[in-house]
């Protein structure tokens, strides 16, 4: 934050800050009731006009969707670090003290009794190997669009003139017409694949399958003359969706997955896809990286829909294989389970959202002040000078919040093996 930020600020925090409260006067016109933590605020009236109003609203939005974020991550890690704890025996008294805390203090001593019932119950008799896909998040185009046109003065912001880039991860589109990788790569495909699909495939009379089959499975094409393996898993003919496909097998239907040739559209006439399009085409979302570019709008305004954005990701949970390398006993069978069921959450937080999300919080709580200097010259509004102490507050607790979460992910995880690719 600018010296001249932080004094704007501080400015309006002492001046407000002998106002009567909300609870005093909740008609008040220095009383915030627009500002709520995960809404929608696109609507709201802060009193301002113009960029003044966009970049007031982009700062406010972004704020909110942190906020709803960090603190939905942390009760996740502390549900999950407080089952871990109970079902792998912690005494009660303990659990029922550290679920007397604060949320933040009940989070890290949760995660803390889960992290020591692990070291005596499961890795101090085995060792144990953690297998899943790195969780990769997807950040709507549509949603950080909307905000940057309203940073505009003209309103506008058409992401098929200004594509977006997806940094560090894979732009999907909606193509209408033929999606094609480079040569030698793969494309990931949600429609009719032209090569082999290895992922999810839909095809009428039945496909190859390797995986979960959500239909009838046959024993026709097993190399084993069975069904299923011992997982439960269809090593057959599966006739409904097949969740993983062989290497090689060509899906004479509908795949979701990645594609060695040309992703085709069906009956819709378009399908998403990341890679090249023959035709038209309008970007979706960034998966697994950062999503830049797009509209051009002022410096902190593109930061805050940014914020906004990656906030809203959606960050879906993978599945968790916990093998022992050697032949373990009933109790520590049973606490597999237990780890299997419960890491997923603990992996989002640690490697999807992690060490990145507490910064982008930390940073929006610290230059709060200097994102809005624009806005603050003159062009002020009495409602929006009221929401600015909510929101600073919010905002704080979010960065807290933020941190504390991905701190007992990274104990629970590092106790089974498990670490930060990230740092």
């Amino acid at each position: 934050m600018t010296a001249r930020g932080s004094m704007t600020m501080l400015a309006v925090g002492l001046t407000l800050g002998a106002l009567p409260s909300c609870n005093e006067n909740p008609l008040s016109v220095v009383c915030c009731t627009q500002f709520k933590v995960g809404a929608d605020l696109s609507a709201v009236d802060f009193g301002l006009r113009g960029e003044a109003r966009g970049e007031f609203l982009a700062f406010a939005q972004a704020s909110s969707d942190l906020a709803a974020t960090a603190s939905n991550a942390m009760l996740d890690v502390q549900a999950a670090c407080r089952d871990i704890a109970v079902e792998l025996g912690a005494p009660e008294a303990d659990v029922t003290a550290a679920s007397d805390r604060p949320d933040r203090e009940r989070t890290a001593e949760l995660c803390r009794l889960a992290v020591g019932q692990i070291q005596a119950r499961v890795t101090a008799r085995a060792r144990l190997e953690v297998l899943f896909q790195p969780p990769v998040c997807e950040v709507s185009v549509q949603a950080q669009a909307r905000c940057a046109a309203a940073c505009r003065a003209d309103g506008r912001c058409d992401v098929r003139v200004n594509p977006p880039v997806c940094r560090g991860g894979k732009l999907e589109i909606v193509c209408r017409g033929e999606c094609s990788a480079d040569v030698g790569a793969s494309v990931y495909c949600e429609g009719s694949c032209t090569g082999a699909c290895q992922g999810e495939c839909v095809a009428q009379g039945g496909v190859r399958c390797n995986g979960r089959c959500d239909g009838t499975c046959t024993a026709e094409g097993s190399a084993t003359g069975q069904a299923f393996d011992a997982q439960g898993n269809c090593v057959g003919t599966c006739q409904g969706a097949c969740a993983a496909t062989p290497p090689g097998v060509r899906c004479q239907g509908s795949c979701k997955g990645q594609c060695d040739a040309a992703c085709r559209a069906e009956a819709s006439g378009s399908v998403t896809c990341d890679g090249r399009c023959s035709g038209e085409y309008e970007p979706l979302r960034c998966r697994g990286g950062t999503l830049e570019g797009g509209c051009d709008v002022q410096a902190s305004c593109k930061a805050n829909c940014q914020a906004s954005a990656t906030a809203r990701a959606s960050c879906r949970p993978p599945a968790v294989l916990v093998r022992a390398g050697v032949a373990v006993d009933p109790d520590v069978a049973r606490a597999i389970q237990v780890l299997e069921a419960k890491l997923p959450p603990l992996i989002v937080v640690l490697q999807a959202r992690g060490q990145a999300f507490v910064n982008l919080v930390t940073e929006l709580a610290q230059s709060g002040g200097g994102a809005l200097s624009a806005a603050l010259q003159g062009n002020l509004s009495a409602t929006a000078a009221a929401c600015l102490i909510p929101i600073g507050a919010t905002i704080g607790d979010a960065a807290a919040n933020a941190r504390v979460s991905v701190e007992g992910s990274a104990a629970v995880l590092g106790s089974v093996g498990v670490s930060n690719p990230r740092q």
